[in-house]
This record gives structure tokens, C-alpha cells and sequence, in this order.
């Protein structure tokens, strides 16, 4: 089960390791990504998928 780290304890005993983990703790970082038409990346994969089978069609002798 991956979730059963969660709640373990554990102990730093380097003194900077764990100061330095109080200060991200405290002060974290904001993540930023880029924003997408998740609709149309959905249509351009659709497509692609189309393609690829397409051609797949046409490369495989019919029986």
C-alpha cells in the first residue's frame, strides 16, 4: 500500500537538513505550468490515433 508512509514518523538528525526542510515547509514553492485546450488536445490525438490506424490499415493485407 503506498499510503501507508504517510503517516510514519520520522527523525532528521543532520541540524541544516532539518532546518533547511522547516524553511520549504514553511515557505513553499509556487509551481507554475503552462495552460492548455485540453479539448483540443484531445481532437489532435484523436486524429493522430486516426491516422496511425489508417495506415495500419493499408500496410496489413485484408484476409
Amino acid at each position: 500500500m503506498s499510503e501507508s508512509s504517510f503517516d510514519r514518523e520520522f527523525h532528521i538528525t543532520d541540524l541544516p537538513s532539518a532546518k533547511q526542510l522547516q524553511q520549504d515547509l514553511e515557505d513553499p514553492q509556487a509551481v507554475r505550468y503552462a495552460k492548455r485546450d485540453l479539448l483540443q488536445d484531445e481532437k489532435k490525438g484523436i486524429e493522430l490515433l486516426r491516422k496511425k490506424f489508417d495506415a495500419q490499415k493499408i500496410a496489413t493485407p485484408q484476409r
